[in-house]
């Protein structure tokens, strides 16, 4: 007895006469990539994340979300750097996950919830091919279960350890979950929480804290072995960790409160039954840990609270702390894994407000190509639009252009632009100075920081003056650019215009008015071709969120036409004409006609001209808007009206009555 008393104390003796060398020994830092946020903007105070690596090289991670309603969400990262969407884990209120991949090969989560009695319980979430599966685990209404931590060994068995109110215990899964082994007591659940990790023997290692002292269990295979005290302090400890790299050598970091934030760390040479003097490490706070390949990795928040730090001991030394992200805002909360080609993945809160993630990997993957890429074309112009893929770490998308072909890298061709935007954001870009009925092709590639270029998304444009009738062809919210128009009719007050080509073809509706612009100016009007609805039913084209500048001046003349044509009948599917009628369609042109007025109300005269037309009214002859109630003609007078064709839709009526809107009383001419 008393050999082996004097045989651990010389080992204790060589452990601590090595430990300067096993702190102060250097290995080369990492290039670490830049942050990305992989929770959405919309989230608020997204906290707590915590990480785990898949056997195919997929990253899992889980966070929590406080406001608006306290539940986690789930997001994957592809071996191949693609991140997935953002999945819905659970039901409000949820609070601090760990996650795992179970022996099935899912990801698996336990996580903290309301149960019985308004009492927190644990629950259970596996992710299946059909989405996650909830069940809960714990049901008390007496007693809080909480600060759940998981760990799988390589004989298929998941262990969980996890409070009960002060009390710290331990499950094992085998096919199902065992009775729980009370295990210790530790003062406050929230900063003295339990930790765990499985050593390529199988062997399983348990941390947990008091206010002043750090214990330890070891489970063998068979049985837990007795508690330990292995450290001590009279300050405050809190959120121990513990790292098992081999069967031997285990390591443990822990919070200790001074006069300042520090970490604090203990090893043990040989397999937990004898233990280093605890002994400072690193200013900072929050510490985690995770052992694979014969290292412990250490993630922190670094001293000041706007940088995430790292190190790692391989055993016998810690390498020197490096800052894992830039210095910039409050960060916290960190968590790190190492995957099985041996990179280091960390995520950590941002701010608490998203959360960030950052490998040691060389970043060689590109975003996914842009999607929805189109092109409309106009007056010596092309406008491009897209939609930007939604990776995290998408920073922008280069626009190249050629004749002949398509640019077949981000080199080839002449350089349009390079626009940033936010993942899964929409992107445009107007493209001038181009020959009209020359094709220009086009290829957007998307890129990250490095820059990575994703694949191509091609199209192409052959740029022309467009007419008031194409542009009324195409579909909804189709950016138009139109030039040499000419504006027959603009009123600030009502707040539109109508414009239409020279040469008397068509016209069209602007959905805006702009001071300055007079009936005769030449203008470029760009925007978004739209449907004007009336009571419900499509009206007319016209363009929305337009602007419209001067270019010039020209002279414009009215089309003349008998009343039974104003309108006309409808120009495709997207164009609608007048109930009835006949001949082109000319809604939005400036027209002339001429007749006898036969009814009089309001600011509203009804004209014919032998044609027969009823309005829905039961009035005979094309309605005619006035500008005000004081109309000089009267019923039965010969005039001739001047005006634009506006569509009309009485409630009830399945279409378009004939009108026309006249600018002034000069628009309206006895005889």
């Amino acid at each position: 007895m008393q050999i082996r008393r004097s045989m651990s104390f010389v080992l204790l003796l060589l452990l601590t006469t090595l430990f300067p060398l096993m702190l102060t020994a250097q290995t080369a830092a990492y290039q670490w990539t830049q942050p990305v946020a992989i929770s959405p903007p919309s989230d608020s105070e997204t906290s707590i994340p915590r990480i785990a690596a898949a056997s195919d090289g997929r990253i899992l991670v889980v966070w929590r979300r406080k406001f608006p309603d306290w539940r986690l969400f789930y997001r994957e990262r592809s071996s191949n750097g693609i991140w997935g969407p953002v999945e819905t884990v659970s039901v409000p209120w949820s609070e601090r996950p760990d996650i795992i991949q179970d022996p099935q090969g899912r990801p698996h989560m336990f996580y903290a919830g309301t149960g019985l009695g308004g009492k927190t319980d644990l629950f259970e979430a596996v992710r299946y091919s059909t989405g996650w599966v909830v069940t809960q685990f714990t049901y008390t209404d007496t007693i809080d279960e909480d600060y759940a931590r998981l760990g799988v060994d390589s004989l298929g068995r998941m262990h969980l350890v996890y409070t009960k109110n002060r009390d710290v215990y331990h499950r094992v899964w085998n096919g199902t979950w065992s009775p729980e082994t009370y295990l210790g007591t530790c003062d406050n659940p929230y900063y003295h929480r339990p930790d765990i990790s499985i050593a390529p023997d199988n062997t399983v290692h348990v941390t947990w804290e008091t206010n002043t002292a750090v214990y330890y269990r070891k489970f063998n295979g068979s049985t837990w072995l007795p508690q330990k005290v292995i450290g001590t302090t009279t300050n405050f400890f809190a959120y121990g960790k513990v790292a098992a790299v081999s069967a031997t050598d285990i390591v443990v970091v822990t919070f200790d409160q001074l006069s300042n934030a520090v970490l604090k760390w203990t090893c043990s040479k040989d397999g937990g039954n004898t233990w280093t003097t605890l002994t400072y490490l690193n200013d900072g706070h929050y510490p985690n840990l995770d052992a694979r390949n014969g290292n412990a990795h250490l993630v922190f928040q670094w001293p000041g609270g706007k940088t995430i730090g790292y190190r790692r001991w391989n055993g016998s030394s810690w390498s020197t702390p490096e800052r894992a992200t830039p210095e910039t805002v409050w960060q916290g909360w960190p968590d790190v894994v190492e995957d099985v080609f041996g990179n280091v993945h960390v995520v950590l809160d941002y701010n608490s407000s998203r959360i960030h993630y950052v490998t040691s990997a060389p970043d060689v993957f590109p975003p996914q190509p842009v999607t929805a890429l189109s092109a409309a074309e106009g007056d010596g112009s092309v406008r491009l639009n897209w939609t930007n893929p939604p990776d995290p770490d998408f920073q922008g998308t280069m626009i190249r252009m050629k004749v002949g072909s398509y640019p077949n890298s981000p080199t080839d061709g002449t350089l349009v632009g390079d626009y940033s935007g936010e993942p899964g954001s929409t992107g445009s870009c107007l493209v001038t100075g181009l020959t009209n009925g020359t094709t220009y092709y086009f290829a957007a590639f998307a890129h990250d920081s490095i820059p990575n270029y994703s694949a191509p998304a091609y199209v192409s444009a052959k740029p022309h003056r467009l007419t008031c009738f194409e542009a009324k062809q195409l579909s909804d919210n189709t950016w138009v650019s139109l030039t040499n128009k000419v504006v027959t009719y603009t009123s600030l007050s009502q707040g539109f215009t109508y414009v239409q080509d020279l040469d008397r073809a068509a016209g069209i509706r602007v959905a805006t008015a702009v001071s300055g612009i007079s009936v005769g100016d030449l203008v470029t009007v760009q925007g978004n071709v739209t449907t004007r609805v009336l009571n419900g039913i499509p009206s007319e084209r016209q363009i929305s969120s337009a602007v419209i500048s001067k270019t010039g001046q020209a002279s414009v003349r009215p089309l003349g036409l008998k009343c039974s044509s104003v309108g006309g009948g409808p120009a495709g599917s997207l164009v609608p004409g007048v109930v009835g009628g006949i001949g082109l369609n000319n809604i939005g042109l400036l027209v002339r006609i001429a007749g006898k007025v036969t009814a009089k109300v309001n600011d509203t005269i009804w004209v014919d001209d032998g044609s027969g037309v009823i309005d829905p009214t039961g009035k005979k002859g094309v309605l005619v808007k006035c500008p005000d109630i004081n109309i000089p003609v009267n019923v039965g007078a010969k005039v001739s009206v001047c005006g634009v064709v506006e569509g009309s839709i009485p409630v009830g009526y399945p279409g378009n009555r004939r009108q026309i809107r006249i600018r002034s009383y000069a628009d309206l001419r006895s005889y």
